[in-house]
């Protein structure tokens, strides 16, 4: 017998123990699916309703489902847009879904929770569906009911069990030589970094992360999501709730001291959740990025980790590892209304208008 209770925000203490214990089944927990990365967002980017749908099946918990309702306004044109959507849409790679693996039926009941608001709202979406994930299934159910699915990136996902040897054999001459040889010139020059796996979100952390994003962005415009009020500030909250769980982790190289490059994540259940980067542009010449990311790995293999998720997108910098990229889809439902037409016709001028100006 299932139930299907719909729970509002803040939630209760065995709310939450629920959602831990679900997400703890997860044979690789995510900390952008997890509770306390969920309630940090809805308190820095939830203009609207937020709601836990709970599907129980004989009184267990068996799949939860955090939704925001809220209603936008578009700015190039006087309608207002009404949207149902998983909680996290927006900022991260959204993942809060806790279900039990290989659990169809949970799923099959959220598709039918969900199906039955289609026309209530002008847009119900879920963003992102991960293949290999517990909720991936999803994308099937919701397709065969008439939802629309579209592949928006991938999610490369880099083994790294086989050992350090064998994966830096696999990634071929041309990138060993070009690491041996940016960092033989960075010892030339006198830049060679002290590189740190830190595992503390010190006072002080972010504000050099902020700077070097600053420096980053006078010298090309390169945009950050440090130099963007909103989400600096969710970064000063989530940062310390990450190491106040243990999986806050920070890959930093600095040189006397001098932050000059970095790679912020998540390291959990053995795989590092590799998020956000940045480096000093007056590196960029020594091809820094590519240089700590070969450390993390160095690193990572020699500590015992599992695996690198690198999150949304496919850039070379990744692929060139040969991880096994997983596709993440959008699936939606637009409602055909006046509002919706209205959105498309924008869309599509904004296109060709975009053609015309290249």
């Amino acid at each position: 017998m299932w139930t299907c209770v719909e729970h509002p925000f803040p939630l209760t203490s065995e709310l939450r123990d629920r959602w831990e214990r679900l997400e703890a089944a997860s044979p690789r927990p995510h900390p952008q699916r997890s509770i306390w990365w969920v309630e940090c967002w809805l308190r820095h980017f939830a203009p609207g309703q937020a709601t836990l749908v709970e599907f129980a099946c004989r009184g267990e918990c068996r799949a939860l489902l955090p939704m925001i309702h809220r209603r936008e306004r578009d700015p190039r044109m006087p309608l207002s847009h009404t949207f149902l959507g998983l909680a996290g849409d927006g900022f991260g790679d959204t993942l809060a879904l806790p279900v039990a693996p290989g659990d169809s039926e949970a799923l099959e009941q959220v598709a039918a929770w969900l199906e039955a608001r289609v026309g209530q709202v002008d847009e119900l979406r879920l963003l992102s569906l991960i293949a290999g994930e517990p909720s991936a299934p999803l994308c099937e159910a919701l397709v065969a009911r008439g939802w629309c699915s579209e592949r928006i990136e991938g999610n490369p996902l880099l083994d790294l069990r086989p050992g350090w040897e064998s994966l830096t054999a696999r990634v071929g001459k041309n990138l060993r030589h070009d690491v041996q040889k940016k960092k033989r010139r960075l010892a030339e020059a006198g830049l060679e970094l002290d590189v740190e796996l830190i595992r503390r979100c010190d006072p002080g952390l972010l504000e050099e992360l902020e700077e070097l994003a600053r420096r980053r962005f006078d010298h090309e415009g390169h945009k950050s999501v440090l130099l963007v009020p909103a989400r600096r500030a969710f970064l000063a909250e989530a940062c310390p709730l990450a190491e106040a769980r243990g999986v806050f982790a920070c890959l930093t190289g600095r040189r006397n001291g001098r932050l000059q490059g970095y790679r912020l994540g998540f390291l959990q259940g053995g795989v590092f959740f590799d998020w956000i980067t940045s480096y000093d542009p007056a590196l960029f010449p020594y091809s820094i990025g590519k240089l700590l990311l070969w450390d993390l790995v160095e690193k990572l293999c020699a500590d015992g980790a599992v695996a690198i998720d690198f999150m949304a997108g496919e850039e070379d910098y990744k692929l060139k590892w040969m991880p096994e990229v997983r596709d993440m889809h959008r699936v939606f439902h637009r409602r055909r209304s006046a509002v919706n037409l209205a959105r498309e016709w924008v869309r599509r001028a904004s296109r060709v208008k975009a053609t015309w100006t290249r």
